[in-house]
This record gives C-alpha cells, structure tokens and sequence, in this order.
C-alpha cells in the first residue's frame, strides 16, 4: 500500500492527451505502459476486459480490512490517489479495462460506512483526509480531466453527490459524520481532525431535499455535543474552534449557490426560513464565545493547551470582524448571505443576540472576573488586528 501512495505521488497520471478506445494512439509508449500499470492497480481483472468488479480492487479492499494498520495505510494511499490519479477513480479516455462508473459507485458507496465502522482513534485523521480527498477529485476531474468539456458544465463537481452517476449519498455520509463528531472521533485527537471539520462541511450538499444546510446545522449539533468526549483541554478547544469558523462559514456563505444554478429551486423554496436558519447557526458562534470567556481558563494547563485557546480567540475575532463588515451598510455589506435577514438582530439587544449573550455571561461582573477579564482580552485583540489592517491598508 504504501508503494502504490509513492506511485501516485511520484508518478502522476498521464496528460489527458491519452489517445481513445477508438483507435486513437497515445503519445508515447511509456504513457501507454502507465496508464496500464495504473488500470491493473485499479482493478483485478473481470472475465473480459472492461469488465472488471470495482469492489475488487486491490486499492481498497483492505477499506474493510480488520487490520487497522492495513486501513490506516488504504486511507493515506487513497488520498494521495485522489490527487495523483483521479481519473482512474472516475474514467479516462484511454484508461485500459477501466470501468469507471462501477469503480466510482462501489468507492462512493462505501465512504458512509467506512466513516461509520472506523473506531481506531489513530485512524480517524487519515480516513477524514480521505473522504475529503475523494470528494474534491470529482471536481478535480471536472476541471482537468480527459472529459473536461462535458464536466465543465458543472464546474462546481456536483456529481459527487449524485448517486445514479456514481456519487456520495450525502445524507448517509453527514449522518455517519455527525455519529462520529457526537461520539468525539472516539477518543482521537481533535489537533489531528478538526482543521478538516471546515472543508468537509463546506463541501456537503446545500439542501436535503427539505431544507437548506439542514446537513450542515446536524454537523454542527453533534460536534458541539461531542466536544465534551474529546477529553477536554486542548482538544476541547479545538472543537470550540472548529464550530465557530465553520458556523460564520455558513453565515457568509453566497446564497446564490453553484453558478450552474444546481441549488437554486432548493434556495428558492426555502428562503422564508432564512431567518430562523441564520438564527439557529449563530447560537453556535454564541456558545462559541460564551465557552471562550467562562470555561477556556481550564484548558490552559499546558503550552500546546494555551496555544489552542489563543487560536479560539484569535478565530473568534477575525470571524466578527468579518461578520461586522458584512453587516454594515457602506462598507461591505453581503445581501446573497443568510447572515443579512438577521443582521440587525445579531449586533441589537434582544433575546438571543450576540449582545444578549454577553451581558448575560459576564453579568455584573463581580462575580464572574474570568469572562470580564477574557472579554477585555478578545476586545484587545480585535482593536490590534484593526490597527494592523488600517495600517496596511495605508500602507498599500
């Protein structure tokens, strides 16, 4: 397995001047040699060429291995596939004995239920990557690959989640997600995978069919719940963090969806809801915040544990300043977000509301000294950020 990952970096797939099954020749015989070292890794013969089984591959049969080391391996190997030689997973036009829509329909159906048997905590960042890898090479195909000019029409890669073509079931995929985040990657250092938390949630269907972000907002829930069963401490924080960048990510998201226009009957039907979609994602933001100036203090037990809560703060500040710009009239106000059907309530003092939030936490003050002394310390960082930016804005 790991040959196979240093082929694939070392060696990636051909140009998408490959020749065709019609008689075409390739450019080379080494490119020709390739492409069949390459179709013979992918695939271990059916009875007749073109015809061979997916799930036979030699590249991830061992996705099911009882072997944790041999999955560990499969999921950097894959990876490194995805972005050397996506092709093979998806066609090529002159890939030998590669059936491309069985190859990518027995990988896609198995992504939900790799997420969801994977209990080795040193595992957990890798099959991430993984599904993360797999999910972008549709897009990466779309762009470059031999079939470009009929994939450009989608250039967004939305393919990936159309089953019938060989793509993710979505919903599967986010409900073995959010089981995985509640149950905190089952004891596996959030360091390791929450920076992946942000892309793989970005990259998750707009709408269930019902409801827009629905997917999203059930990730959110569950990473929240399971924050505490990261263990606390660092890694605790790194959730928090997580659920804070993803949560304004969502907030500022262009509601326009793909320019292809994929989303925009879901967008359409659902844009009454906006304001109680806007409303539910910024709580998590709140509690981002609310966890930052009342509890961050117990995680600081160590130099790696402090570093986290700086970059908790140093995200929360960034992603207000970027809220506040969007909400301000003059400067760089965003109408194509969810953000904009709440962005007076989310500044104003009314129930639930950024403002609300804080007043709550800090109270009076006298007895809650750690959020005055945190909220002193967040404004202190966004005023120099602030300077920094005017600065080099003059500088410029």
């Amino acid at each position: 397995l790991g040959a196979m990952a240093r082929l694939a970096r070392s060696a990636p797939e051909p140009s998408s001047s490959w020749g065709n099954r019609n008689g075409g020749t390739s450019k080379s015989s080494a490119t020709t040699t390739t492409n069949v070292v390459y179709a013979n890794l992918v695939v271990q013969g059916g009875e007749e060429e073109g015809q061979a089984d997916g799930r036979r591959s030699a590249l991830w049969r061992h996705l099911a291995s009882a072997r944790s080391p041999f999955r560990r391996a499969t999921y950097a190997m894959l990876s490194d596939l995805c972005q050397g030689g996506p092709s093979l997973l998806h066609g090529g036009d002159d890939m030998p004995r590669v059936d491309s829509s069985s190859i990518a329909a027995s990988l896609s159906a198995s992504i939900p239920t790799t997420v969801s048997r994977e209990h080795d905590p040193g595992n957990v960042p890798k099959m991430l990557d993984f599904v993360l890898s797999y999910v972008a090479s549709f897009r990466r195909v779309a762009a470059t690959g031999p079939d470009q000019g009929a994939a450009a029409g989608n250039g967004t890669g939305s393919a990936v989640w159309d089953v019938e073509s060989g793509g993710i079931d979505g919903t599967k995929l986010a409900s073995a997600l959010s089981k995985l985040f509640r149950k905190g990657c089952h004891g596996s250092p959030a360091i390791g995978w929450s920076p992946i938390v942000l892309p793989l949630v970005a990259c998750l269907p707009r709408s269930d069919g019902t409801a827009r972000n629905t997917l999203q907002r059930k990730i959110l829930a569950a990473l929240w719940e399971g924050r505490d069963a990261t263990g606390g401490g660092a890694n605790e924080a790194a959730v928090v963090t997580a659920v804070v960048e993803t949560a304004t990510f969502l907030l500022l998201r262009r509601t326009g969806g793909s320019s292809s226009g994929d989303d925009g009957d879901d967008i359409s039907a659902t844009v009454a809801s906006s304001e109680d979609e806007a409303k539910d994602i910024s709580q998590y933001l709140f509690r981002g915040l609310e966890y930052y100036l009342t509890k961050s203090d117990e995680t600081r037990r160590d130099a790696s544990s402090s570093s986290t809560v700086e970059e908790l703060c140093a995200a929360l500040c960034r992603d207000l300043q970027r809220i506040d710009a969007a909400s301000t009239v003059g400067g760089e106000q965003r109408v194509d977000c969810i953000l904009y059907s709440v962005r007076d309530w989310f500044w104003a003092d009314e129930e639930g509301s950024l403002r609300r939030v804080v007043l709550d936490t800090v109270g009076d003050g006298e007895n809650n000294g750690l959020a005055v002394t945190r909220l002193g310390g967040l404004v202190r960082v966004a005023n120099a950020s602030a300077d920094d930016n005017a600065n080099g804005t003059r500088s410029s």
